[in-house]
């Protein structure tokens, strides 16, 4: 039983040490730009920008204004961006 126990465990971490970095740790395969938008059912309906953001490939958030997806009055636009390389 024991080495069958050992196999089993030495099996598991090599297939983890196989997945690739990006997908282990659920970094961006590509860069992505969010557009932050005021949604017109909360108020007055005129379409204003409330925030601008990139994901970056290493997981950074860099922008400014309302995050995106953190309020129910606000829109996002995600545009894909670069393809990440590894």
């Amino acid at each position: 039983m024991p080495k069958r126990l050992t196999s089993v465990l030495v099996s598991i971490c090599l297939i983890v040490s196989l997945i690739p970095a990006n997908v282990a740790y659920g970094l961006p395969d590509r860069e992505i730009w969010d557009e932050v938008w005021y949604n017109c059912p909360c108020g007055p309906c005129e379409p204003t920008l409330e925030g601008q953001w990139l994901l970056t490939c290493d997981g950074q958030m860099n922008g400014w204004g309302a995050l995106p997806y953190s309020d129910p009055c606000h829109r996002t636009v995600e545009t894909p961006g670069s393809w990440c390389l590894e």
